[in-house]
């Protein structure tokens, strides 16, 4: 009986939080315009701006603990389906403009609620501070080449 009664109190306290609750606190050097991507066991925060290319996004990614740049470059939309032959996933041209609401970033793509995903396309940048970074090639969310540190 006093399970239930601990199941039925953690119920009820999950059923009261907010989606506002699960949001870090925004360092002050992200920008305002950053939208928070991730969940209770973290995250990112994003800026993503549609370029005058059909689906291409100019982002910039910011850790949360600290705020500090963590990847910006251009990335497109697609549609996510898994590939049974080849047993991952693969991204499509996507047909339309869905609503951009973000899930979370795995440190390469950009998940976006439903199937729905932001590659890496062309250079992305990955500075480390002080000057010191890496970059790398991408096409179509595929890495090109070795990537370069500076």
């Amino acid at each position: 009986m006093r399970r239930l009664s601990a199941l039925v109190i953690v119920l009820f306290i999950v059923a009261g939080c907010d989606e506002t609750q699960l949001l870090p606190e925004r360092p002050t050097n992200v920008p305002e315009s950053a939208v928070w991507g991730g969940g209770v066991d973290g995250g990112s925060w994003l800026v993503c701006k549609l370029r005058k290319e059909r689906s291409a996004y100019a982002c910039e990614i910011y850790w949360d603990s600290d705020g500090t740049l963590w990847a910006k470059g251009t990335y497109l939309l697609r549609k996510v389906n898994w590939d049974e032959g080849q047993k991952r996933s693969i991204y499509i041209e996507a047909e339309g403009a869905p609503e951009i609401v973000f899930n979370y970033f795995d440190g390469q793509i950009i998940h976006l609620k439903g199937k729905f995903v932001l590659v890496p396309h062309g250079i992305i940048d990955s500075p480390f501070g002080d000057g010191h970074g890496k970059k790398q090639q991408y096409d179509l969310g595929e890495p090109v080449g070795p990537e370069s540190e500076y």
